[in-house]
């Protein structure tokens, strides 16, 4: 009977804790989901724009459609790297 009641009391100390951590773990993984999403639609964007300036404008030439792509994907990274900042900021506080 003595066991049941340090039992049950530990597992109420413990709740909050991983309520805690559930929580930040979540706010993390939906900040890597916003970032894949992010990554994804800047990068695919900058491939579309990069391929009509290559139609209309530099027919044999495929390089717009890498620059541009890279672009859309470095401005994709720079905003996941200040998103995953402002998240540890929040986390540390």
């Amino acid at each position: 009977m003595n066991t049941d009641r340090k039992t049950s009391e530990s597992r109420n100390e413990q709740l909050p804790r991983v309520a805690e951590t559930s929580a930040s773990a979540a706010s993390n993984r939906d900040t890597k989901d916003k970032c894949i999403t992010d990554f994804v639609m800047k990068g695919a964007s900058g491939m579309i724009i990069g391929t009509l300036f290559t139609v209309f404008y530099t027919r044999p030439r495929t390089y717009p459609i890498w620059l541009c792509m890279g672009i859309g994907m470095g401005l994709a990274y720079d905003c996941c790297q200040n998103r995953l900042a402002q998240v540890d900021e929040n986390q540390t506080k």
